[in-house]
């Protein structure tokens, strides 16, 4: 055998064992990335759980739509100079977790974690080993966050100032399927139990949702250049999927015809235009929705 086959068959099992490391290192940070990997390190019970694709809205131009060139607020334009961050331009995507104990989030983007610790020190918060911790606008609001990847920040605000430690191991998978759209809304059946939590006009729809196991929203393309906010919710019987049908539909028409009594027509820059557009379909025992939204609604809630 010669010398320069003795060497290949010395490195060939190398090159394939470093082949097989890679792959599996590939996998695995594939799997770690995976919004339902991800997912199990947010509180979901009893809470609001969104996720945004931010990568997709900025690529599809929504994002700059949503955002507008509006000037920036003083106050986040010198968080933006001190940090180097600008959610416009590093964020790529985001979970967030509304619960009773307070909120947690999960971003993935660009960061400068040296200038981040700095700023959390200026505004006189500490940092250890990673973990920052700072008061928020109120003394029982207070910030933690710490990377999870250098890519993947995990941030919490609430009463407990290691709250963002909570998101550093997985827990239990997510009680629903992760939506495939670039931005949704799962509300739970327990966040469901309490509508104060929720915007006074959507109230009569969040208490007529109360007997579902939980409700998913998702944004969507609709026609003409509009919006689409799509609703799936599963129901415990076929019966009660055909009673929050007509209940939903009731709603619709009765705020229909208040704006009518009024002499007014339901607007689309408003949350009137969207909720008297709602149409409702049955399918064993889960129920369809879908509300239009206008760019000019889109355009106002940015605001």
């Amino acid at each position: 055998m010669s010398l320069s086959r003795k060497k290949l068959f010395v490195l060939a099992p190398l090159v394939a064992a470093a082949a097989g490391g890679l792959m599996w290192y590939g996998l695995a940070e594939r799997q770690f990335y995976a919004p339902e990997q991800l997912l199990r390190r947010l509180p979901a019970d009893d809470a609001i759980v969104a996720g945004v694709d931010f990568a997709a809205l900025r690529a599809s131009g929504v994002l700059a739509k949503l955002t507008g060139v509006a000037a920036l607020e003083s106050e986040y334009r010198a968080f933006v100079e001190q940090t180097g961050f600008d959610y416009q331009r590093d964020l790529d995507g985001a979970l967030l977790s509304l619960h009773p104990r307070g909120v947690y989030l999960l971003a993935r983007g660009r960061f400068d974690w040296n200038k981040l610790e700095a700023y959390a020190k200026s505004q006189g918060g500490a940092c250890f080993n990673r973990l920052c911790r700072l008061t928020g606008s109120r003394p029982e609001r207070r910030i933690s966050f710490f990377p999870l990847r250098r890519d993947l920040m995990a941030l919490a605000v609430s009463d407990d100032g290691y709250a963002a430690t909570r998101l550093n191991q997985p827990a239990a998978p997510p009680p629903f399927a992760v939506p495939g759209d670039p931005a949704w809304v799962h509300l739970t059946a327990g966040a469901l139990r309490d509508p104060a939590r929720f915007p006074e006009g959507t109230r009569l729809f969040i208490q007529a949702l109360d007997i579902t196991e939980g409700v998913t929203l998702t944004l969507g393309a609709g026609g003409a250049g509009a919006f689409e906010l799509r609703m799936e919710a599963p129901c415990r019987s076929a019966r009660e999927a055909e009673t929050l049908r007509g209940t939903l539909e009731k709603i619709t028409s009765v705020l229909q015809a208040l704006i009518r009594r009024e002499g007014q027509q339901a607007s689309d820059a408003d949350l009137s235009g969207v909720l008297t557009s709602g149409e409702f379909t049955l399918q064993d025992r889960t129920v369809r929705g879908r509300w239009r939204l206008t760019a000019q609604f889109l355009e106002q809630l940015a605001k």
